[in-house]
């Protein structure tokens, strides 16, 4: 039986961050035209990684996966050092950028090549178009923001409900942020669910639990009432497809 590894650090998280990717972030982001791109993976602000990517119509791909994990070695590159790592797209496809595992704290810049002033995308300031995604395992409530305009909206994350046969993956909730307000401003939904919000105007978004919830009761056969054991921590139209290992 192989042993699974649990990243404790993702079950606890308190906070998210579109410009700071972590484990249970994604963002989207569509190359509509052809061309030939250069990206940048950055941690903590720092260049570490690089890649390419070629949007061609001879491409099959209608999404790429592109995992920043594998792409951030030990230490920095030495600016101008190029990676050997190439990703094809269609035009109109869509660019997956996650974090499979580590610290997080990601973001990744993409340019088109030969005009590297000219910044195509920059996961730390989406824009219209763009979505981001989050999983959120701690039930709480959570405050989200659009650090760039200060609106803010709130989400509640509750416990799954509890069910004698084995759970069933839970829809995406989906919402948006415009110029002067979210598309709602109060989201409810369960621990484990994700959630996508889509971009129309300049964002980045934050996300943090500003009140953990106490697990509900669960009644024994004998009918008494179990709480969490003393000690215990508290757990406090979008089309996507989730990444796997390849590209």
């Amino acid at each position: 039986m192989n042993n699974a590894i649990i990243n404790r650090g993702t079950i606890i998280q308190n906070g998210f961050d579109s410009g700071r990717l972590s484990p249970l972030c994604v963002v989207i982001h569509k190359f509509p035209n052809a061309g030939e791109f250069q990206g940048k993976v950055y941690q903590d602000d720092k260049p570490v990684g690089s890649f390419r990517l070629s949007v061609n119509k001879s491409s099959g791909n209608k999404q790429v996966n592109i995992d920043l994990a594998t792409l951030t070695p030990g230490e920095p590159r030495q600016p101008g050092v190029q990676s050997t790592e190439r990703f094809d797209l269609q035009p109109g496809g869509n660019a997956v950028f996650y974090v499979s595992s580590g610290r997080g704290g990601n973001a990744v810049t993409v340019n088109q090549i030969g005009l590297p002033n000219f910044v195509v995308f920059d996961s730390r300031s989406l824009d219209k178009g763009d979505v981001f995604l989050v999983t959120l395992l701690r039930p709480g409530q959570y405050k989200m923001t659009n650090t760039v305009s200060k609106i803010e909206s709130q989400v509640k994350v509750n416990y799954p409900a509890a069910a004698s046969a084995p759970m069933k993956s839970l829809a995406l909730q989906t919402t948006t942020v415009g110029a002067k307000q979210f598309g709602a401003t109060m989201l409810e939904m369960q621990a484990i669910q994700g959630l996508a919000v889509q971009c129309n105007t300049p964002t980045r978004l934050t996300m943090q639990i500003t009140q953990t919830f106490d697990k509900p009761p669960v009644v024994s056969g004998a009918g008494e009432a179990k709480t969490m054991e003393a000690g215990a921590p508290r757990p406090g139209k979008v089309t996507w497809r989730k990444p796997g290992t390849g590209h």
